[in-house]
This record gives structure tokens, sequence and C-alpha cells, in this order.
């Protein structure tokens, strides 16, 4: 059954009231009638009841020397309709009164029950459209306070009728002050203009436009937004509302350096709008949603986000993000996941998801800013791909560099052999023992996860293992004890470090120990505040003598080669054995 029309009929001749009556009657149609015989009397049953519909008789209160309509809305907020009756046709008057707002206008003498139904039906048809259209205001409005963006309208003519209270907040103008003038002073003075020219190219050509300017923050500071403005035809072409709305992009644009560059950017993006209840049941629908899902907005309103847009595997996804929606009062998340166009095409999008509350602040759904990020996530994996390739070749440039210092090396060795005792073999293996402590920095570098650096302990305790071995430490009764942190090292520094990590070494168990008797050697390494590393190499030898040691042999000539290379301080001391201490700055390690 039809919702019952409630009306006041207002006329101080009870005949014609109960003749009225009668005839509404015999409309069959579902009504609920009060009456009133004075205005005054009107007034009492408007404080108490809501009407649809006020039939007022003409002599009893003139609609233009009256405040009946301003009385029936201090008194209602619903939409209503007010019919005149008169008994004096007159089509002066009647242009008048529905000039002034009057829905129909009767003679009292004609008027008969067919007449009454056909005003009836009317009535009710527009105030079905009336409360659909105030309705879906309230949407759009909740959509607009719901979503990070400074959100306005304006009439077609350019007179502001709507500011965000986003857009309050940000720039302290409110409908308080002259919106006119306030307006175009939070735009930058570099940028006004820019923006002036453009918003009135487009008030004379009737073109959307979008720019970015700086806008100021209601403590004076400016910060960058993408500004689109775009207008709402009527199906006549005709332009109804102008609505702007502004996404702070100061972050992008600080980063980009470049406002070209970002004008690219976010002309190319694609941002969807979507509003949805509780349920998951689309509200609103916007043109960029229309691009990106392939769904108009006739088509997407009323049916949930799962019958479109969700694919199978993310719907215990979406489902619990309503449940989250459902139970909390400040679930706004951003997150990343995929959707599916109406063609079954998947995408990758990010979606920014806002509350959306009702005037007494329960919440009743949310608005999502949804963004296209395939063409990242592709980038993405092709450069991942990419790098795993440079990997994969770095490495094998690693392995061949250690292989051909292997070669090099027993080509050292093989004439080692060769050679007796003497200068020339100890040149030689010398040098051969060089090599290795290059190859051991490329095989260290080939077996590390990151390629760029090396663990510095794993080196110089291998470091360690291979000269004892060579040196015949072990046999002399010679101990190597070597306490390292785990630090990464670059190539860049690892080669030199363990060049002259080789030579100190070499010199101590060589020429620190030339009797039978055994000792130690010691290397520490550790870290130093202000990212300094020290490397300390010691013995319990026979130490030297700085005046008898020669300084133009080849060690120590690469010695201090090697730490000017380094920017090393080098400190050597000789007491109760060698002590060579040296601190450099340790650069980052690329990981």
């Amino acid at each position: 059954m039809k919702h019952s029309l409630q009306l006041l009929l207002i006329d101080r001749d009870k005949d014609a009231l109960a003749s009225l009556m009668a005839m509404l009657e015999a409309t069959q149609l579902p009504l609920g009638i009060v009456c009133a015989s004075s205005f005054s009397e009107a007034g009492k049953k408007l404080v108490s009841h809501t009407f649809d519909c006020v039939l007022v008789e003409n002599e009893t209160v003139s609609l233009l020397h009256s405040d009946l309509k301003a009385t029936i809305h201090r008194h209602q907020s619903a939409p209503f309709t007010l019919i005149v009756l008169s008994k004096h046709a007159d089509s002066r008057l009647a242009g008048q009164v529905l000039e002034l707002g009057a829905f129909d206008y009767l003679d009292k003498d004609d008027i008969n029950v067919s007449q009454l139904r056909i005003v009836l039906a009317r009535c009710r048809t527009w105030l079905g459209q009336e409360r659909e259209r105030m309705a879906t205001e309230q949407r759009l409005r909740s959509l607009a306070e719901g979503i990070p963006q400074l959100v306005w309208s304006c009439a077609p003519n350019g007179k502001i009728d709507y500011l965000s209270q986003q857009w309050a907040d940000y720039t302290g103008v409110t409908f308080a002050h002259d919106l006119q003038v306030a307006w175009f002073t939070r735009i930058h003075s570099d940028d006004r203009d820019r923006f002036v020219e453009a918003w009135k190219n487009a008030l004379e050509t009737q073109q959307d436009f979008q720019l970015l300017c700086r806008i100021k923050r209601h403590d004076n500071a400016f910060r960058w937004f993408d500004t689109r403005v775009t207008a709402r035809k009527n199906d006549l072409g005709q332009i109804t509302q102008w609505i702007g709305s502004h996404t702070d992009i100061t972050e992008i644009e600080e980063a980009r350096l470049s406002q070209a560059k970002l004008a690219a950017i976010v002309e190319h993006s694609q941002d969807a709008i979507i509003g949805h209840d509780l349920h998951g049941r689309i509200t609103s629908w916007n043109k960029a949603a229309e691009q990106l899902f392939q769904y108009s907005a006739h088509e997407a309103l009323g049916h949930t986000l799962t019958d479109l847009t969700v694919p199978a595997p993310f719907l215990d996804d979406f489902k619990q993000h309503l449940h989250m929606l459902n139970h909390s009062n400040s679930y706004e998340p951003h997150y990343e996941t995929q959707r599916q166009r109406r063609d079954g095409t998947l995408i990758d999008v990010s979606i920014t998801s806002s509350l959306v509350r009702t005037l007494d602040g329960r919440v009743e759904g949310a608005a999502k800013i949804v963004r296209d990020i395939t063409d990242r996530k592709r980038f993405s994996a092709q450069q991942q791909a990419s790098l795993q390739e440079k990997e994969t070749l770095l490495k094998e440039v690693y392995h061949r560099v250690k292989n051909n210092l292997q070669v090099i090396g027993s080509l050292f060795n093989m004439q080692i052999r060769q050679l007796p005792e003497g200068t020339a073999r100890n040149v030689l293996k010398d040098s051969a023992d060089r090599v290795k402590a290059m190859a051991l920095v490329h095989e260290k570098l080939y077996q590390s996860a990151s390629l760029s650096s090396i663990n510095l302990k794993n080196y110089i305790e291998e470091l360690c293992t291979n000269l004892a071995s060579t040196t015949g430490a072990n046999s002399r009764r010679i101990t190597i004890d070597a306490q390292v942190d785990s630090i990464p090292v670059g190539l860049e520094t690892a080669v030199p470090l363990g060049l002259l990590l080789n030579e100190l070494l070499t010199n101590s168990l060589k020429h620190g120990f030339p009797n039978e008797n055994g000792g130690e050697v010691q290397v520490m390494g550790h870290c130093l505040d202000g990212g300094l590393l020290r490397i300390e190499v010691s013995d319990n030898g026979i130490g030297f003598d700085p005046e008898t040691t020669s300084t133009e042999s080849l060690g120590l000539k690469l010695i201090r080669i090697l730490g000017r290379q380094l920017t090393a301080e080098l400190l050597i001391e000789s007491t109760n054995g060698t002590r060579c201490t040296l601190t450099l700055p340790l650069p980052p390690s690329k990981n």
C-alpha cells in the first residue's frame, strides 16, 4: 500500500471544508486529513504535525501578503506542496501565487473529484522526486565530507554555494567570510593570475579545467594542490553547478623538484572515487570509476562491490574489510590489492579508504580513492628481474676474477718450485701471497648475499689461516688470534685493506720470530664512534729497530701507499714486539 498523503485544509467556511473533505474521500486515495478554520489554528497544527500538502482558501490568507510558507518551513524540514483554492478564477492572480511558490491554483467552484485525484497524484510524484533529490544531495555531501580532498561547489555564474569541512579546516575560510574575496586570496600570488584566467575561460567556454597551484593554510603556510574544476550539466547540456576539488600533492611536488614532471604525472593519473555502505553496496560512482572499471554509474549504483570489482581470490579480504568497517569507528586503511574490470581483466590498484558519517557522527559507509598502479607494479617486476640478472652477471665476474687470480698464483707457485732458496724465490712467494689476498676478496664477494660487500671478520680469519699455512706458522709454534667484529666492507675498501693486512701479517710471521721459540700474533678489528674502523696487528716477537730497518723495502712501501689510499692513520710501534694500528673512515656498505 502506498504511503498516505498528509493534508492540511485551511478554510473558514465549514460547509466548504465539509464539501472538500467529501471530494477528497471520494478520490479513494490513501490520505490523512487535518482541518483548520483559520491561519492561527493552522499554525498550531503545524507544530504537532508534518504535512505533505497544504490546501488553503485564498480569502482566508492571501499568499501575496502573508508569511504562510515561511511558517510552514519554520515548523517542518520535509518537502511539501502548497495548493491555493479560490472562488475567483483570475489568471493574473494564479500566475502571481505560482511565482511565489504555490504548487497549483484551483477554482473552488469548478473543482471535482477527478481533478483532485490528478493534482494529488502530481503532488505525490513531485514529493517522491524531491525526497530522492534531497537524499542524493545528502549522499554526495557525506561523500564529499568523507574524502581527504578539499571540495567546494558554486553556481553556474561562479558564486560559491558550498565548502567542505576539509576546506574550511584547512584554509580557515567559512561562510562567515566574504567568500568571493577570501577565495582568491587563499591562492598563492604567483599562481593567482593563472588560476583566475583558467576560471574565467571555464566560465566562458563551459569547459572543465585542471592546474597546479599553492593554497594558503590557516597558519599562512602554502601547500601544493592538484586542482580540478568540473562542470555538472543537465540533460540539455546546460551547466547547473561547478564542483572543485583539491588534492594535496606537496610531497610529490617537492620530491620531483619539477612542476612539468609533476603535471605530467597528475595529468595521466586515474583516480576513481567510490562510495559504499556498510554492506559494500555502491552509493556513489564517479566518471573515473566508470573509465577504470567499465561500468556506468547507472549500472553500478545499488550493486555491491563484490558483484562488480572484487575478484574471487580477494573476497575473504574484502569481507574482513567490511567487518572492520562495521566494528571500528576509526578504520581508514591504505592498501594495495587487485580489482577486476567488466571484461574480467585484473588490475593492480592502490586504495585509500575514508569513513563516511551521518550528521550525528554514525559511520554509514566508506569513500574510496582507487588508483590504477598496474604499470608501476609491472615496472617494479621488470626492475627486479633486471636486478637479479645483473647480480648473476656480477657474481660471474667475481668468480672469473677469482679464478684468474688463482691461475696467476698457480703460475707464481710453479715458478717458485723451480727456483732455489734465495731472494728471487722469496719475492715471488710474497707476490703469490698478495695475489691470493686479492683473490680471497673476490671469492668472499662471490659468496656474499649482497654482492656489494664482504664480512671483514670472515675475510681476516681466512687470510690468517692462509698465511699461517704458507709461512709454516703452525710448525714454528706461532699462533694467530683474530678478534674482529662482523663488519661489512665494500670492494673499494676490502682490496687495499686486504693487501695491507697481508703485508703486516707477513712481516710478523716471517721476521718477528727468527728463533724457534714460537709466539703469538693478534689481529683486532672494531668499529669506533664517528664511522671509523680500527685494525690492530700485534705480535710478541723480537720487534724491529727503526734505525736499522730498511724503509725502502717493497713491503713498507706498499703499507704506506695502501694506507694513503684508504685515507688511514697508521701507527707502528716496537715495544715488546711489534704493534701496527690502522684507523680509517669506514664507507657505508651498499646493501
